[in-house]
């Protein structure tokens, strides 16, 4: 049993579509099971090639305004007209992420990927909708920013025991014990539990290529207060660092070119 995980999110690195796709593959254990992104033409040829002879094809990709993203379209596009000239036959699962807390919200994402499944000759298969996308992929980080404070806390530590002339490993690590990064690691496995059930749950259909009726899941463990709080801090701080400005300079229209 031969499939694909196509993973097609617009972002080149650190996306939510590859992190869902990492762990779903990483609970297939029976098969021959592979990631593909489509980048350039040239992945875009070496895929078609691997199209004709795989059981499962496995969509991931985000959700943008209630649908999949303009690129993914006409990858999506491109695959059907090659499908439909080879009259391929396949079955097709679907992973999508939304930003919104409710997974319910990828249900017409869904309905597209599974419409394209039919126009192509392939069998939609069912898949998986998953709530607050970006904020649950964004956990993976939070192990290692406790081990990242914990390291901070022993480096104090150090200093403090130079500064008074007692530095040894006992004063170091006296009454020490690394709450931070348990807390932090215990945050992730709680948030990601509803993902790590469900996506299990979906590869496991997925192996066997039987059907896997239409889940919606999200952050566990998170009321959806508590999310907006966090994902508004996260959009602010992510607005920093990727836009290089104040979040309230994001929606500035562009300075016209001179003429």
């Amino acid at each position: 049993m031969k499939t694909i995980i196509l993973s097609l999110s617009p972002r080149k690195s650190f996306s939510a579509s590859m992190y869902f796709s990492k762990v779903v593959k990483l609970f297939m254990t029976k098969g021959e099971v592979s990631i593909a992104t489509i980048k350039t033409q040239k992945e875009y040829l070496n895929f078609e090639k691997q199209l004709t002879d795989i059981d499962n094809l496995v969509i991931v990709t985000p959700v943008y305004v209630d649908t999949i993203p303009s690129t993914v379209l006409e990858i999506l596009v491109k695959i059907q007209k090659f499908a439909q000239d080879k009259k391929i036959a396949l079955n097709v699962y679907a992973m999508t992420n939304c930003g919104f807390y409710e997974g319910e919200q990828n249900q017409l994402a869904q309905k597209t990927i599974e419409m394209w499944s039919r126009k192509c000759g392939f069998i939609y298969k069912g898949g998986l909708g998953i709530g607050a996308g970006v904020m649950v992929a964004f956990t993976r980080t939070l192990p290692f920013i406790g081990i990242a404070i914990e390291c901070l806390i022993l480096l104090i530590r150090v200093i403090m025991c130079i500064a008074a002339g007692s530095l040894t490993v006992q004063n170091v690590f006296y009454h020490y014990f690394p709450y931070t990064f348990l807390i932090q690691t215990g945050l992730y496995l709680l948030w990601n539990m509803g993902f790590f059930v469900n996506g299990f749950r979906f590869a496991k259909k997925i192996e066997k290529s039987g059907d896997s009726p239409l889940k919606y899941t999200t952050l566990w463990f998170c009321p959806r207060f508590l999310f907006v709080i966090i994902a508004t801090i996260y959009w602010i701080v992510a607005s920093v660092i990727w836009y290089k400005g104040p979040f309230w300079r994001l929606h500035k229209e562009p300075k016209r070119a001179k003429r």
